[in-house]
This record gives structure tokens, C-alpha cells and sequence, in this order.
């Protein structure tokens, strides 16, 4: 599958990253519309992309709608980069796998087991010698 901007470029390689918390996916712009011989405002909602994704782009020179384009899916929640290369989609791909790495499983905490007592202690009690 494979999405096309207006010049019919088309843009075949997709990246999705999930939609961060307290991230609003939307934003709503009005536009002006000639109906007959009065002009009535009209609402139009668009993506609103990841900043720190959309900075992260722009240092790679690339433009959206140009190099990539970015949709968001509501029925799964995630955004959708494509991209037009390969190359390109390969690099935004590794940037994003650390954001979606996840260090330790829900509910569970890191506690020190001393090896000669058993004694358990938390993390916060360790003191580290250099």
C-alpha cells in the first residue's frame, strides 16, 4: 500500500510510531468558501505531527510533502511517516525504536539482593563506591 501527494508522488515505505501521551493528534483550521455570492467559513482538521519528530526531519533536510508525509490512524492510534526512499524510511525507523523501547515491565521495581545474606533492598538504598 502506498499514499500519493497532489503531485502524484507516491510514498510506498511507512514508519508508524504511537501517539505519545497527552499528545492531541488533531488541530482544526478554518478556510474561507465562495457559496454563491456570499463567502461562509468552513473547519478542516489535519494531523498534527510529533514536534520532536518533525525537528528530527528537517535536520535530515528532508520536506513534508515532498520526502514524506505524515497521517495519523484512529483506529489504531499511531502516526504514519511515509517516506519516498527507502534509505529515508530505514534512518527515521532507527531514530524512533528508542522511543519505543520499554526498560522494564508495569508493576515491577528493581531491587538489590545481597549475595552473601539474602537482605533485599531497594534501589534508593544502594551506596556506590568509585
Amino acid at each position: 500500500m502506498a499514499i500519493c501527494n497532489k503531485e502524484g508522488k507516491e510514498f510506498a515505505h511507512c514508519v508508524t510510531l504511537a501517539c505519545p501521551k497527552g499528545h492531541k493528534p488533531f488541530y482544526s483550521h478554518s478556510f474561507p468558501v465562495a457559496v454563491g455570492n456570499r463567502v461562509v467559513e468552513r473547519w478542516s482538521t489535519k494531523p498534527r505531527p510529533i514536534k520532536e519528530m518533525t525537528v528530527y526531519l528537517r535536520g535530515c533536510n528532508l520536506k513534508r510533502y515532498k520526502d514524506y508525509m505524515v497521517e495519523y490512524n484512529p483506529k489504531t492510534t499511531n502516526f504514519e511517516y511515509w517516506f519516498a526512499e527507502a534509505p529515508m524510511a530505514m534512518l527515521f525507523q532507527l531514530r524512533v525504536s528508542t522511543l519505543q523501547q520499554e526498560f522494564k515491565q508495569p508493576g515491577q521495581h528493581l531491587t538489590a539482593v545481597c549475595p552473601k545474606c539474602n537482605h533485599k533492598m531497594n534501589r534508593w538504598d544502594i551506596d556506590w563506591e568509585v
